[in-house]
């Protein structure tokens, strides 16, 4: 049986949740540092400001922008660097993926939805989404779960159909 072609795809883009955590972030950090500029006696907060921006500036770094299915293998590529994930044995669709879900451990919207989420309907899973509203369930060889949101999902489901 031959090979699939490699299937590249961009992330798809930032939710508006994404987007307005982002954004609410941002604004307090920037508030943050504006207060220690006015106040530089304020060593505690100009130390709580050091700390969301190193925070902001990890989960902007590990924001998921594309993802590579090739060779069978899954690749995140992120802002900086990329993670390969191993063989892949299907894709499908998944409404919702993040209701009801629990974060186990990563981030919860900004710049994107990353980490170690449980639900009672997918299990165990990591996370590697821009928009929720275009999640595909990655189901790998391994048993291990995996879903992400490329901008055109029905390409990714159909390089990786459930059988």
């Amino acid at each position: 049986m031959p090979a699939a072609p490699a299937l590249r795809s961009r992330a798809a883009p930032p939710s508006g949740v994404v987007v307005a955590v982002s954004t609410l972030v941002g604004g307090l950090a920037a508030g943050m540092v504006g207060a220690v500029a006015l106040w530089p006696a304020q060593w505690g907060l100009g130390l709580a400001a050091a700390g969301l921006l190193a925070l902001m500036a990890w989960t902007f770094l590990r924001a998921p922008v594309g993802y590579t299915l090739d060779g069978g293998s899954l690749t995140i590529h992120l802002r900086r660097g990329r993670k390969t994930l191993g063989a892949v044995a299907c894709c499908a669709p998944v409404e919702a993926p993040l209701a009801k879900a629990v974060r186990l451990w990563g981030n919860g919207g900004l710049f994107g939805f990353t980490g170690l989420y449980w639900s009672k309907r997918l299990g165990r899973y990591h996370a590697w989404l821009t928009d929720p509203r275009r999640a595909v369930r990655v189901e790998m060889t391994d048993g291990r779960r995996v879903v992400i949101s490329p901008a055109d999902p029905t390409a990714c489901t159909a390089a990786r159909p459930a059988g």
